[in-house]
């Protein structure tokens, strides 16, 4: 029997992405999560971290247009105020999941990376709502991000527009009452790893032990508008190689 080398190497590198993808959303869903909101309950950020330097992050932005979330080091943008050295994340669900990675210098529409650090989870729409899942190493040792160390102090800033992103250049502004800065300041990797600390209580979630709560993650609904994008590259690209490798063993032999 014959085979077609370059289409069983490609089909089995699929399915091994596939099973990648899955794991790492299933691994995700298990995280326990730091929360914060905004007072108007317009906007949610959940975000998790492990011990390899990741950050996991779920936001939810009232509306179905784009969805963004920006952090500023404190140390540099003292009051957090005028967009100025914020690291951003715009996301949304048009047609299928998009995201990506700006750097905003002050007021005005954000500049988007050269270089980009996100990678896309899982972004839906669900009953007037727009949540985007995604994750970026703390520190991506890249100028056009924050480096999220240890002892970084954050302000986090939201906005969500009315349509969604088509061009990363020109798309639509936030409405006036669609934007805030939250009003303190966020520790986010010592939040994350006290809320991983937290024990589960018999109702599934745990304790709260501040203003800003520890939560598991229930920000999806059922039955919602969706899609998943994950990266299957990095150390997954040697892969292919070893398949080629096998394959072209098994199949001169």
């Amino acid at each position: 029997m014959r085979v077609n080398l370059p289409i069983t190497v490609f089909v089995v590198f699929t399915v091994f992405c596939f099973v990648v993808n899955d794991v790492q959303a299933h691994m995700h869903n298990m995280m326990k999560y730091a929360s914060a909101m905004s007072p108007d309950m317009k906007f949610q950020l959940q975000w998790a971290y492990n011990d390899t330097g990741m950050l996991y992050f779920k936001m939810k932005c009232q509306g179905t247009g784009w969805c963004g979330v920006g952090f500023a080091d404190s140390t540099v943008n003292t009051d957090g105020k005028n967009m100025a050295s914020y690291d951003i994340a715009i996301g949304g669900y048009g047609s299928t999941g998009y995201l990506d990675d700006y750097w905003s210098d002050g007021r005005g529409r954000p500049a988007v990376d050269t270089e980009q650090s996100l990678t896309l989870i899982d972004a839906n729409e669900t009953n007037g709502y727009t949540m985007v899942d995604f994750m970026r190493p703390a520190d991506t040792m890249q100028g056009q991000d924050l480096a999220i160390m240890n002892d970084t102090e954050v302000w986090i800033m939201y906005g969500a527009g009315p349509t969604d992103v088509t061009d990363t250049s020109t798309f639509d502004k936030h409405a006036n009452d669609a934007r805030q800065v939250l009003s303190m300041k966020y520790n986010l990797i010592a939040m994350a790893m006290a809320a991983a600390a937290e024990p589960t209580t018999a109702m599934g979630t745990m304790s709260m032990t501040s203003s800003v709560s520890a939560t598991d993650s229930t920000m999806t609904e059922s039955t919602p508008t969706t899609a998943s994008a994950t990266k299957c590259g990095g150390s997954h690209a040697v892969v292919p190689v070893i398949f080629v490798l096998i394959a072209r063993f098994v199949f001169s032999s």
